[in-house]
């Protein structure tokens, strides 16, 4: 377990974990700051742009809920 904290502090020094990113977007992708809304979800027409282009209003909102 001692072994566990200097590997997530690497990871997260690397940059490949962000904790302000949405957790179901991936690193590559390349997200302005202002698609991120404070509590570290995406907004609407960025949700669209890189999760579902095809999402709803409605689809957002679950999205949101983490439904």
């Amino acid at each position: 377990m001692s072994g566990l904290i200097p590997l997530l502090k690497l990871i997260i020094d690397s940059g490949a974990v962000s904790p302000i990113a949405p957790t179901d977007v991936t690193p590559s992708d390349k997200i302005p700051g202002s698609c991120i809304r404070s509590d570290g979800k995406l907004t609407f027409p960025c949700w669209q742009k890189y999760i579902d282009p095809a999402g709803s209003n409605s689809d957002w909102q679950d999205y949101l809920h983490d439904r």
